[in-house]
């Protein structure tokens, strides 16, 4: 009798035939051998600011189950958790079991969070007079935003916060600048003031 070694990579069927003279007759064996899944896990390349909320990834693997263990014993077995108002604590590795016909494998992703930065905004030209020229503001926060007034009234460009009092009306307005990016908005408050009447005269 010939033995042979078993074909761990691929479903084989095997054919005994016995040696004659044998009271056996021919049998046949096939073993299954199923693939292993792919596990590939993500999570978002620009780190998320912290009080966000995230979405773990995994890719599509049809008819397989999903396993993820994380920092701060976290747990799912959703394909593509989400982490509600992340913080630091739930910054780290987020391990991912993908499980096919009884066959598991494993990947990882790494979650890192950003805390918000503070952003300072000022006019150091404020109070302003309605013949002033524009006045720039100074904003410690490098990256893009937008900026409003309140009430209505104010003549400022959304983009660059720069304030034209010649085109605007007389009053206090609340400025707020609301940063793209991991930032917190600000806001301030500026003053245009009336032209002053001297003796009758503007």
């Amino acid at each position: 009798m010939l033995f042979r070694s078993i074909n761990n990579t691929a479903t084989t069927t095997y054919t005994f035939t016995p040696d004659a003279g044998q009271c056996a007759t021919t049998a046949q064996l096939t073993i299954t051998v199923n693939p292993t899944p792919v596990a590939l896990a993500s999570a978002p390349i620009i780190p998320p600011c912290s009080g966000s909320s995230v979405t773990l990834q995994a890719q599509t693997v049809l008819g397989a189950s999903y396993s993820w263990v994380g920092p701060g014993g976290f747990s799912s077995t959703q394909q593509n958790p989400i982490l509600p108002n992340v913080t630091a604590a739930n910054a780290g590795v987020y391990v991912l079991t993908v499980t096919l016909n009884g066959c598991p494998a494993n990947g990882n992703t790494v979650l890192s969070v950003s805390s918000p930065v503070t952003v300072t905004l000022a006019y150091p030209e404020s109070p302003f007079c309605v013949d002033d020229s524009p006045g720039e503001p100074i904003n410690s926060w490098t990256g893009s935003g937008i900026y409003s007034s309140s009430p209505v009234g104010l003549s400022m460009d959304s983009d660059t916060g720069v304030i034209d009092p010649s085109a605007s009306l007389p009053g206090v307005y609340q400025i707020s600048y609301t940063p793209v990016g991991c930032a917190t908005p600000v806001m301030t408050t500026i003053t245009v003031y009336p032209p002053v009447i001297v003796n009758g005269i503007f």
